[in-house]
């Protein structure tokens, strides 16, 4: 038609008005081909021709027009580029070697070792009553434990597979550590005063039973829950009481404990590697009737006291 030209794009074919033609006093209009998802939109002029209207402006804006137009596709195509990058990330990212991917498969029984800390604590409860000296005073004995020092463990593994998830655990081992246990003298007249200490060492041999839930093995890394019993034995309270070092009481042979922990394994490519964090706490009450002379005080003292053990263990399998 006669007053319009045709301007030829490498993506489509686009009518825009000319200035002259059509009386318009605005610049020629500008065609800025970047892609095809740039355009802005079209208009139908006075002669039925659909002409693409995307902005006139001078020729020394062009570079601003390019930029106003693309920040308006902005977030649209952040997003496709970021799922293009995801997945030709995922799609070329190398697999990881897995380290012994059949541990689980080829045998229900494994066996290891395990090596950790311990952190040994006492449950007090205190008794109310009180009691009179030999001058007629009436006070009574509160027993407390202020610190708690590190342990030594060592264990053997026996691992039986169930399911593929599920292992049923037998750790036998032994465990040393000591607790302080603090007496004060309480009186109406001075109060909460220190009286003194006595370091209660134990020497337990641990045989624990046990569940282990695992999950999905990830690459080379398991993490896993633990539950189960431990009956522990001190050799400790068979030996003779260290009256000399101020020790007066003693506490029971036989213990029976609830365990619970979490852990995590990790696949190495000889062995299997784990670490877990388990709490152990004592069902009966760990004082003995059997005390030295003279320590009767201390001993109905305390109405509980039961074991609470926290361990770091290192299992090698």
């Amino acid at each position: 038609s006669k007053g319009l030209k045709i301007l030829v794009s490498p993506v489509r074919f686009l009518v825009a008005p000319h200035r002259k033609k059509m009386g318009c006093n605005c610049l020629q209009p500008i065609f800025i081909c970047v892609s095809p998802t740039f355009f802005c939109g079209s208009t139908q002029n006075k002669h039925g021709f659909e002409a693409l209207y995307i902005i006139e402006l001078p020729t020394k804006r062009y570079i601003c027009n390019v930029f106003y137009i693309a920040m308006k596709r902005l977030p649209l195509f952040a997003i496709m580029l970021m799922l293009l990058a995801t997945t030709v990330s995922a799609q070329y990212r190398p697999q990881k070697i897995l380290n012994k991917p059949n541990y689980d498969i080829n045998r229900r029984w494994h066996f290891g070792f395990s090596v950790g800390l311990n952190f040994m604590d006492f449950d007090v409860r205190n008794s109310t009553e009180t009691q009179i000296d030999d001058e007629g005073n009436v006070y009574r004995y509160f027993a407390n434990i202020n610190k708690v020092s590190p342990g030594f463990n060592v264990n053997a593994i026996c691992n039986l597979r169930l399911t593929e998830l599920l292992h049923l655990r037998f750790t036998p081992g032994y465990a040393l550590s000591q607790r302080d246990l603090h007496f004060y003298s309480i009186n109406p007249a001075e109060g909460a005063t220190p009286h003194s200490t006595m370091k209660i060492e134990s020497s337990f041999v641990e045989i624990p039973l046990g569940l282990k839930l695992a999950s999905k093995r990830h690459s080379n890394v398991r993490p896993y829950l633990y539950a189960g019993g431990n009956y522990r034995i001190d050799i400790a309270a068979f030996k003779r009481m260290k009256v000399e070092d101020g020790v007066m009481i003693r506490l029971v042979k036989h213990d029976a404990y609830y365990e619970v922990g979490v852990g995590i394994d990790f696949f190495l490519p000889y062995f299997k590697f784990s670490t877990e964090l388990l709490w152990s706490a004592g069902l009966l009450n760990a004082i003995s009737d059997d005390y030295a002379d003279g320590a009767a005080p201390f001993r109905n003292s305390i109405e509980h006291l039961r074991s609470r053990i926290v361990c770091i263990k290192f299992h090698f399998e």
